[in-house]
């Protein structure tokens, strides 16, 4: 008897044993189950999907000021075209973006240290046919629902930027060109390129072309040649500061800058020594210069070095009321005497003193 109730009792406890067993096996799965559904629900955080992200693409074209006929049809001008027309070569251009943060301010420029490279492409001239702006990196609007504004503001030529400020050097040659900061979104119609958000490029320079000619056969035998840089601007500072988004000032160690030996109108060669001609309307182009604007009340004066009759050091300019502005073009003529120059100015066109990019989606 003693062994068949051992034998039950031991039965029962077995089952007891099984039973408690399987019953903290399920409650501890539930427990792990359930905890590892709330750490995944809390560690994976919603990303947006690639359909939320919308590029920004931008497309323009440098355009003419109104009025004003573009006379340069028969080819592109280089890339390194100096004075940038309503028809031009590719260019290579910057932008510095800054994006909206969460309760609706923006970082400081100041924060920035580098730009974004850009392209623009050739342009025949054709408005209706705007040119395509590449980024050398791929740009998207900010995905978010709200405060997801982004700015732009570019500038010509391409250029580093540090700390929120673009340092450009002024060789006489190189045009200087600053847009607007804009804002746009991803929303369709908060776009760059739509109604008000257009970009312009502005020259920041201005530009003088200087001409000469001899009052008659004495003066050509008073002067002779002009000698090979023989034209110098006098005092100019070497450097435009550009302050994002918009402040523009010049600074440097003033010094004498020699004129370009380049025509304005196609940027070919001038040949120097240059021999003078006799007559106003035989006045040979001597180059030309893109250089600080000059305020009205201030001077302007040139240096000019003849084989024959040496150096005149300060030629003074006379400006016309509103000085030497950016964005216009002024032509300064030189009329040799047998014994002294007699420098006039006049302003005339620049074809592109308002060049504007258009930006469409």
């Amino acid at each position: 008897m003693l062994p068949a109730v051992r034998l039950k009792f031991d039965n029962m406890s077995l089952k007891t044993i099984k039973s408690s067993a399987l019953c903290a096996f399920l409650c501890a799965g539930l427990v792990l189950v359930a905890g590892c559904s709330r750490n995944k629900k809390t560690a994976v955080e919603p990303q947006p999907a690639p359909a939320d992200l919308v590029e920004i693409l931008l497309n323009g074209g440098v355009v003419a000021s109104a009025g004003v006929a573009d006379t340069h049809t028969a080819s592109l001008p280089p890339s390194t075209r100096a004075v940038v027309n309503q028809e031009h070569g590719a260019l290579q251009v910057s932008f510095a973006r800054l994006d909206q943060q969460s309760g609706g301010s923006y970082p400081a420029y100041a924060t920035l240290s580098s730009a974004l490279s850009a392209t623009l492409a050739a342009n025949t001239g054709n408005a209706s046919s705007p040119a395509v702006i590449t980024f050398a990196a791929k740009q998207y609007y900010q995905s978010r629902a709200t405060d997801n504004n982004t700015k732009l503001v570019g500038w010509y030529p391409q250029a580093a930027l540090a700390s929120g400020i673009v340092s450009l050097q002024i060789d006489g040659e190189n045009d200087i060109m600053l847009t607007q900061e804009l804002e746009g979104n991803k929303e369709a119609s908060s776009r760059f390129g739509t109604s008000g958000k257009v970009f312009s490029f502005k020259h920041l320079l201005t530009q003088v072309k200087v001409k000469a000619y001899a009052a008659d056969a004495a003066a050509v035998t008073a002067w002779g040649q002009i000698a090979a840089g023989g034209i110098l601007v006098k005092n100019q500072l070497p450097t435009c500061v550009i302050t994002l988004p918009a402040d523009v000032a010049f600074s440097g160690t003033a010094a004498d800058l020699a004129l370009p030996a380049k025509k304005a109108s196609d940027d070919s060669a001038v040949s120097f020594p240059l021999t003078l001609p006799v007559g106003s309307t035989a006045a040979v182009d001597c180059g030309y210069a893109m250089i600080k604007p000059v305020a009205a009340g201030d001077s302007f004066k040139l240096k000019i070095v003849t084989q024959t009759g040496g150096t005149y050091d300060d030629v003074a300019v006379g400006l016309p009321s509103g000085g030497f502005e950016a964005g216009k073009a002024y032509t300064v003529l030189l009329k040799f005497t047998a014994t002294e120059i007699q420098p006039t100015a006049t302003i005339s066109a620049w074809k592109d003193a308002s060049d504007k990019v258009e930006v469409l989606l």
